[in-house]
Order: C-alpha cells, then sequence, then structure tokens
C-alpha cells in the first residue's frame, strides 16, 4: 500500500491487495472503512477459467476524508479534496474537491462550499484540544443539556 505523508488512517480493511491501494496527502479514514480491489463476479467464470481473477486498482487524492463505514469500490479514483460521508458505496471517478454520499454514491456539492459555510454552523466548537472532561462540559452547555 502506498500512504502518502501526514494521513490518519483509522481503518484496517484494505482488501487482499493492499498494494492496489494508493492515499495521497493528509488523507483520512474512518474506522470501519472498506477498499475492495478484486471483483467477486470472476467466481462466475472458474469452471471456463479456473484461475481468473479480476483486480483494478483505487487511488484518493490529497486531502480527502473518506467516514465512517464507507466502501471503495475496485477501479475507483477519488480526487483531491474530497469528502466521502459516512456508509457511502463509492464506485467510479470522483472529481476533486466532491461531497459524496448514498449507495451507490452520489455527488451532493463541493467540499469547498461546505467549508466556506462552516464557521457559521451550529454545531461548530473550538474544542479540539481541550481534555475530555471540559470538552464535554462545553458541549453540553452549547446543545443545553447542563
Amino acid at each position: 500500500m502506498r500512504i502518502g505523508e501526514g494521513c490518519l488512517i483509522l481503518s484496517t480493511s484494505f482488501s487482499t491487495e493492499p498494494y492496489l491501494v494508493q492515499l495521497g496527502d493528509r488523507v483520512a479514514i474512518a474506522s470501519g472503512v472498506r477498499f475492495i480491489t478484486h471483483n467477486g463476479l470472476a467466481f462466475r467464470l472458474r469452471q471456463t477459467y479456473p484461475d481468473v481473477q479480476l483486480f483494478a486498482p483505487i487511488t484518493v487524492g490529497d486531502d480527502t476524508i473518506i467516514g465512517l463505514n464507507a466502501i471503495v469500490l475496485p477501479g475507483t479514483a477519488i480526487g483531491k479534496g474530497c469528502f466521502i460521508n459516512a456508509g457511502a458505496v463509492v464506485r467510479g471517478m470522483i472529481p476533486d474537491d466532491s461531497a459524496v454520499g448514498g449507495n451507490p454514491a452520489q455527488i451532493t456539492g463541493k467540499v469547498s462550499e461546505m467549508l466556506a459555510r462552516l464557521p457559521d454552523n451550529p454545531g461548530r466548537l473550538d474544542v479540539y484540544s481541550l481534555a475530555p472532561e471540559e470538552r464535554r462540559e462545553r458541549i453540553e452547555r452549547h446543545f443545553g443539556l447542563r
């Protein structure tokens, strides 16, 4: 497997051919994400071609985030700066700056537009570097749970 610099990888499911997966720089992979580099349809050809297997590489561009439990299918090329939503089943060519979600995954917007709206998001809290207890207190207070 080729992994770029500054990546955050919380999944261990990189198929039986991890060498066919290439991640760019600063890619974040959430837990439960699965990369599948082979096509099980080859099983149907085994009577005629006993050793047949079907493979295709997967590439992920720089600055891309892949959310919880997404599945990336063989031959997928995800562009730079993309956001793949949790649970998405991704196949094919995903252009740079795409937000993607669903099964089958579809482009739902542009990441650059989402990022521009982020500072005004009502759920935005600057608590990343806080200790867990203080973070919880601030989050609960923000949402009126205290």
